[in-house]
């Protein structure tokens, strides 16, 4: 009977967002948050086991668990923060250039290890991928850009 009326009525309705449906409790975020974190911590530790030289080693089996847990690990700070606040501050323009960095890194992993199985350039990457994951938590910090650029200057 509702719905019928609201037919007839000409009053202005809140439209309704797809993210309207997936609101989520405070502790229910953190524990999402929580338990992502956590498995993309063992999805590392997996990877990490694949890259050591060990039977199990191989290039083709080391990135999908690494990239898993670079997706678990991203997702789970996105539920720590609100998800919109949280894009808005990776894109903002201290932080974008890290950030894409990051991620292309990310699909390079993928590419070279599985298509190239290149355990150099996996390697090359790794390297490429942590120092601009570093670089964004630094970019985090109040004046973490400056005292990175001081103690580099000062050991040179």
């Amino acid at each position: 009977m509702d719905k019928f009326k609201q037919l007839f009525t000409k009053k202005e309705q809140k439209k309704e967002t797809l993210l309207d449906n997936f609101k989520v409790s405070g502790t229910n975020r953190l524990k999402l948050a929580l338990g992502s974190f956590l498995l993309g911590v063992f999805c590392f530790f997996l990877s990490v086991l694949t890259i050591a030289p060990t039977p199990l080693f191989s290039p083709k089996k080391f990135p999908v668990p690494y990239v898993l847990g670079n997706i678990m690990i991203i997702f789970s700070i996105f539920n720590v923060v609100d998800p919109k606040k949280c894009l808005a501050s990776v894109t903002s323009k201290q932080r974008i250039v890290p950030f894409f960095v990051y991620l292309f890194s990310s699909l390079l992993v993928l590419i070279v290890a599985i298509k190239y199985q290149s355990f150099g350039g996996t390697i090359i990457i790794l390297i490429i991928q942590t120092v601009s994951f570093g670089w964004l938590i630094v970019s985090y910090l109040p004046f973490g850009e400056r005292i990175v650029k001081s103690l580099a200057s000062s050991c040179l």
